[in-house]
């Protein structure tokens, strides 16, 4: 993710051979554009850092710069959430000291957002062990819920707002690829 973030489309590989993950200039992102009030990251559930100890030093590295160099893009004022779960909670320890040594060593604001629970039963059924579409919705509600009680604002109007934001993003051939934000 540290190396994909930059791009435009994440989608677009890189063409050059000796840096297969890098980001062509076309498809760099103007970080000058706008600034997001609000980052959500969900990083970790792959990582199997439960089994793979030897990995968690490398892993929280990685993601402590990503926040870094994301805020330093963004600016102070964009709210970092850092979520776990639902799938794994083998990560959650991490991304919690993440975001104490964030909150203890910097001024980036960094936040908690808790998805574990949600494949117990109680929201609908799982899909191969992720989240079906109607889990997918109460995960969406309780982050919307979390975000706007963190951010000050009003649970409708965040869904609102959620639900008019349209990006529009060209791709490298110039053709425009709209993302609809839907909770």
């Amino acid at each position: 993710m540290s190396d994909i973030w930059k791009r435009t489309l994440a989608s677009v590989p890189s063409t050059n051979k000796t840096d297969v993950h890098g980001t062509m200039l076309q498809n760099e992102w103007n970080f000058s554009s706008w600034s997001p009030d609000v980052v959500v990251i969900n990083l970790g559930t792959n990582d199997e850092l439960n089994n793979r100890n030897a990995n968690i030093p490398k892993f929280n590295e990685t993601y402590m710069a990503l926040i870094q160099d994301a805020s330093a893009m963004y600016g102070e004022d964009t709210h970092f959430f850092l979520a776990c779960g639902p799938m794994s909670t083998a990560y959650c320890g991490n991304v919690q000291w993440i975001i104490q040594t964030l909150t203890t060593t910097t001024t980036i604001k960094t936040h908690f957002l808790d998805q574990r629970g949600f494949l117990n039963g109680t929201y609908g059924k799982a899909c191969c062990g992720h989240p079906s579409a109607t889990v997918d919705i109460a995960m969406a509600n309780a982050g919307v819920a979390v975000i706007a009680k963190e951010m000050g604002m009003c649970v409708v109007l965040l869904r609102i707002v959620c639900l008019l934001v349209v990006f529009e993003r060209r791709d490298i051939d110039g053709v425009p690829r709209f993302l609809f934000s839907n909770f």
